[in-house]
């Protein structure tokens, strides 16, 4: 589980320089806060986001027959990143189509913890908080800049 954490954040941390804004750091309260989401939805089986939670958060499920495959950090937060094609940076609102892109990027946000899970018939499941929570109403134009310079590759041009 800490090789996907690095990974993850290693990976969030690729993006977020692409954008202009400060690295995440990892916290230890916000692994163990999202262990215990991604161990609850792989016990259930469920695949919602936590609600009323003080901190932001994106989830990831992946599904592999293999008992013996290894997910790899990079994969979710790759997910939530392609969001960026359907971002519109003259937006000041929520979209629910980039909400997970936005939470990665996220100027504001500072710490990051990651959990994973695996249910018995296969699926993982991948949760990461963020905090301060990221996707508020009214402020995403000054927490998440366009890609500064050859990053952002797979942004479409919406204005």
């Amino acid at each position: 589980m800490r090789k996907v954490q690095h990974q993850a954040r290693k990976q969030h941390n690729y993006y977020r320089r692409l954008h202009g804004v400060p690295d995440l750091k990892e916290s230890e309260e916000l692994n163990r806060y999202a262990q215990a989401w991604a161990e609850r939805l792989a016990k259930t089986g469920q695949f919602k986001h936590r609600s009323k939670s003080p901190y932001g958060e994106n989830i990831y499920m992946s599904y592999n027959s293999n008992p013996n495959f290894k997910l790899n950090g990079k994969a979710p937060v790759d997910s939530w990143y392609s969001e960026i094609q359907y971002h519109n940076y003259n937006n000041n609102n929520f979209n629910p189509k980039t909400g997970h892109f936005t939470q990665v990027i996220w100027r504001g946000s500072r710490w990051l913890g990651t959990g994973v899970a695996k249910s018995p018939d296969g699926k993982i499941f991948v949760v990461s908080n963020y905090k301060p929570r990221g996707n508020m109403m009214g402020h995403f134009r000054e927490n998440v800049p366009r890609p500064s310079s050859g990053g952002g590759t797979q942004q479409r041009k919406l204005g």
